[in-house]
């Protein structure tokens, strides 16, 4: 793997990055949705589904804890030498992954039906290792401080939305 092609530390991706990272093993691709439906029609090759609702949060809306959010990367297989590249309804979640202690994620800054390549219709998720996920510093220094940005963001009526 050429050092150009090298996981990112930046925020955002295009379409074109993570058709060079399909087969990177350092990168996990990550749909976010609220159903199969799409994925089960197409999706980026490798990438595994995470249903926004079932999956993200709880059912009165609030964010997953550092446990559940470290099981749902287990089962994806994704480590703290992972970069997570997300796409589809996933805003938050690099922020969300940050706060955990994740420190490599990006968001795809298209939408979905800007990938290039091929779609994979495999209904089945790729398969993945367990990983093990120690805890860092600077993801308990943001969550320390997360209830400044939830009342920042109330501010501006996100909170209606579901989002705080």
């Amino acid at each position: 793997m050429s050092a150009a092609l090298a996981p990112t530390t930046q925020p955002l991706v295009d379409a074109s990055w993570l058709a060079d990272h399909v087969d990177d093993p350092r990168v996990r691709i990550v749909e976010v949705d609220v159903s199969a439906a799409a994925y089960d029609r197409g999706h980026v090759p490798g990438a595994v589904l995470w249903n926004a609702y079932a999956d993200l949060r709880h059912p009165d809306y609030t964010p997953l804890t550092r446990g559940e959010l470290e099981q749902l990367f287990r089962r994806a297989g994704v480590g703290p030498e992972t970069t997570l590249a997300f796409y589809g309804y996933a805003a938050h979640l690099g922020w969300l992954a940050q706060a955990h202690g994740h420190e490599a994620a990006a968001l795809l800054d298209a939408p979905r039906d800007r990938w290039p390549g091929p779609w994979a219709t495999d209904a089945r998720a790729p398969e993945t290792a367990a990983r093990r996920r120690p805890s860092s510093a600077r993801g308990r220094a943001i969550r320390r401080f997360r209830w400044l940005d939830l009342a920042w963001l109330s501010g501006f009526g996100f909170s209606r939305l579901g989002i705080v």
